[in-house]
């Protein structure tokens, strides 16, 4: 098991604090909100605007869904070699009769 992957606490030393993510997302907004003024005061091309803070919101959408879903993987990746390896210390291990299938024997 690599060291990077096992923090003891599922991951969540590699986390974004939530104030972080907020700035993010309150700097999106600002610059969309500065487009569509733009287009509106400037260009005088409302749609023009909307197109353009759409397509903003709509990528840091999909980076924060590519975001999550690498972290996802990364945990779960993490919990099955914990697995692993704790069944491969039980195997090593292994004392006492093994379960053949018998209720008397469990």
């Amino acid at each position: 098991m690599c060291p990077e992957a096992s923090s003891g606490s599922g991951g969540s030393a590699t986390r974004r604090p939530l104030l972080a993510s907020n700035a993010a997302f309150g700097a999106i907004l600002t610059v969309a909100t500065l487009v569509v003024l733009y287009s509106l005061l400037v260009v005088q091309q409302p749609l023009l605007g909307g197109l353009v803070a759409s397509w903003v919101i709509g990528l840091y959408v999909v980076w924060r869904f590519v975001r999550w879903f690498t972290s996802a993987y990364e945990r779960r990746t993490a919990a099955m070699e914990s697995m692993a390896d704790s069944m491969d210390r039980m195997a090593d291990g292994r004392t006492g009769p093994a379960f053949n299938g018998d209720d008397h024997d469990r």
